[in-house]
């Protein structure tokens, strides 16, 4: 893959991942794995000059950090003070798992010339 082409796959990727964000209360699902993927590859994008998918840059506001409409079910509360690391640690070791009993491989590297 050519490196314009890198660039238009982290686009893409960018907008699937709209899709894996909670549709209310980004305070309170801010450090939620999907949603801090999704703000990395936003700001990676933003400052490398290469965002070129239209996609309103992420901000929250105070109604965001209320827990109206959030699941209230006592295994919600414990992972919402779950620490953030252990929440990406949880979900990676979860997508290697369903990778692997598909057969699927999460490797690879980066080339340049």
């Amino acid at each position: 893959m050519d490196a314009e082409n890198f660039w238009i796959q982290l686009n893409y990727q960018l907008m699937h991942l709209l899709d894996f964000l909670p549709v209310a209360c980004w305070g309170v699902n801010w450090d939620e794995p999907m949603m801090q993927i999704f703000l990395h590859l936003y700001q990676f994008l933003h400052k490398a000059g290469k965002l070129e998918a239209h996609v309103v840059q992420p901000s929250f506001s105070s109604s965001d950090a209320e827990l109206v409409g959030q699941p209230q079910r006592w295994i919600d509360c414990i992972i919402r003070v779950v620490p953030s690391s252990m929440k990406r640690s949880l979900a990676a070791r979860s997508i290697r798992t369903f990778s692997e009993e598909i057969g699927h491989s999460l490797d690879f590297s980066v080339e340049f010339q």
